[in-house]
């Protein structure tokens, strides 16, 4: 243990406990100039010269006189300068780094990574004062994809600037000099990884006061620290239930009015907006009292989806008799908008990248992409079977989702549209006959396993994406119809739940990394329970 200290000393680490990384802070005080630190690794993603991290005399830094930097600039443009701690690890982290650019002509500045798996696979936020701008990106396999849009800055080169970054589970948040900049979601990469710096080409910068901690209002293995309570609609009996997640109780029902159908709450866990299809209106309400706010009417509905904006400041509702995306402002309770040409839409969703809607369409067949920033729809696939659900690979290459009458999910291309296969499996001989209602919920819950909910026939198979094998099937369910990952849970030990219409009741179901699934229990809620919507704890 003294060896263990001493070494740790040596990096200039600040701990709560030598087996406790909820606080970690690196200032390179003690580590030797000319050097990497201890416990420190350089890493490239890409080829080429460069990452070359070196310890380094600065009077001007804020933390000592030391610095840890980049100083390669033999570096080309196709090539990130990584560098990362061995440890600690984390899933949800609070991290924030003081950088200082120097030289670059290329490219100049830098920022932090997190989540890092490896050299290929990890986010990264990054101030570019050569560009003038501050990014957001994960990489995954080496690729690099923006995460939200380009920030103007004016932040100086030869100057020391902050960056700050807190994720929780999905929710991703960025400040540069104390300005919050990005506030986005994004579920690509869920395991728990290193911490650490970066910079591209021939960028050289200086970084200090490097600290990472666990979040003030969560932790890094379970949903509990975040998520309390969800939120299920009960279509059948005009009501919304509301379910304690740790015990997986009913703790109220709330009248709405008849056919509820879409859901969603907002940012600040205040307003949960209802689709009440038979009033033909967007309905919102208070919470946690449920007093009534405001409504929105839409005009005739039909199991109409509802999704918050990635900034939180708008609902969107799919309508499916108007054709229509309805874009509704979440403060004012009115509609500013409309996104036409979805040919009756039924389910709304973001992909992971945060960026596009995807819509499944009724009347013409097919999965729309749609651009909310713009207002716009962006391409149509038109597809021979009829969409229920979407689900979608971390990277966003790949759409899954069911049909009706197949007793399969399907995966299809989401730039081309081509449908390249198709995940079927013999249900049980007893029930093998043909019917309409087979695979409904969809959900990814890791970057190879997809979870389909087979309504009619009552389970829920997890599916290995990359071979095509059925991993394990649940039966304990009863006409599952949803299944929606709860944000924030373990990378160990994922769990979803699973809306099952026949019992009327709200599953927890834990699925492990090999794709095993164990039930943890049911609550009984309303008639015909359906989507759902997490209210954060505040």
């Amino acid at each position: 243990m003294k060896r263990q200290m001493l070494v740790l000393a040596m990096c200039g680490v600040a701990l709560m406990g030598a087996d406790n990384p909820a606080k970690t802070r690196w200032t390179f005080e003690d580590d030797k100039t000319g050097a990497l630190p201890a416990g420190w690794i350089a890493a490239k993603t890409g080829k080429g010269a460069g990452s070359v991290w070196k310890v380094l005399e600065d009077p001007s830094a804020p933390a000592g006189a030391k610095v840890l930097a980049q100083t390669s600039s033999d570096g080309p443009n196709s090539l990130f300068n990584l560098c990362v701690g061995e440890s600690p690890k984390f899933t949800d982290v609070d991290l924030s780094v003081a950088l200082k650019p120097a030289s670059g002509k290329i490219d100049q500045g830098g920022g932090l990574v997190w989540r890092f798996q490896d050299a290929d696979n990890y986010y990264v936020v990054r101030l570019n004062p050569l560009e003038g701008d501050f990014r957001l990106f994960h990489v995954v396999k080496g690729k690099r994809t923006q995460i939200g849009q380009t920030i103007t800055v004016s932040d100086a080169t030869g100057k020391w600037h902050t960056i700050r970054v807190v994720h929780e589970a999905d929710h991703i948040r960025c400040s540069l000099n104390g300005k919050l900049h990005f506030d986005v979601r994004d579920a690509t990469l869920r395991d728990a990884g290193r911490v650490g710096l970066w910079t591209k080409a021939d960028a050289v910068t200086s970084f200090d006061d490097l600290s990472a901690s666990s979040p003030a209002t969560g932790n890094n293995t379970a949903a509990a620290g975040t998520l309390q309570q969800v939120l299920v609609v009960n279509t059948q009996d005009a009501s919304v239930s509301l379910v304690d997640l740790a015990t997986m109780k009913e703790i109220k029902r709330f009248p709405v009015g008849p056919r509820p159908y879409g859901i969603a709450v907002t940012r600040d866990g205040k307003t949960v907006a209802v689709g009440v299809e038979d009033e033909e209106q967007v309905k919102f309400f208070s919470l946690p009292d449920f007093t009534p706010k405001g409504a929105v009417r839409i005009g005739r509905m039909f199991n109409d989806h509802i999704v918050l904006s990635q900034d939180g400041t708008r609902i969107f509702v799919a309508n499916f008799y108007s054709d229509d995306v309805v874009s509704i402002d979440v403060q004012t309770m009115k509609e500013v908008g409309r996104i036409e040409g979805c040919s009756a839409p039924h389910v709304v969703k973001f992909g992971p990248l945060k960026k596009n809607l995807f819509v499944t369409c009724k009347k013409v067949t097919g999965i729309a992409v749609v651009d909310p920033d713009e207002g716009k729809l962006v391409k149509f696939h038109q597809l021979n079977v009829n969409p229920r659900s979407l689900t979608f690979s971390p990277d966003e290459s790949k759409v899954y989702f069911g049909s009706f009458w197949v007793n399969g999910f399907f995966a299809m291309d989401a730039e081309t549209g081509k449908v390249s296969r198709i995940f079927a499996f013999d249900p049980p001989a007893e029930n093998a006959l043909p019917q309409e209602v087979t695979y409904h919920g969809v959900e990814a819950v890791s970057s190879n396993i997809v979870l389909a909910a087979n309504e009619g026939r009552s389970y829920v198979d997890a599916v290995n994406v990359e071979t095509g094998k059925l991993l394990d099937r649940l039966t304990d369910v009863s006409k599952p119809c949803c299944v929606e990952r709860i944000p924030g849970s373990s990378t160990e030990a994922i769990r979803v739940l699973v809306s099952n219409i026949g019992d009327g009741t709200l599953q927890l179901v834990e699925v492990s990394k090999d794709g095993k699934m164990k039930s943890l229990g049911k609550a009984k809620v309303g008639a015909a329970p359906k989507r759902v919507a997490f209210v954060p704890a505040y």
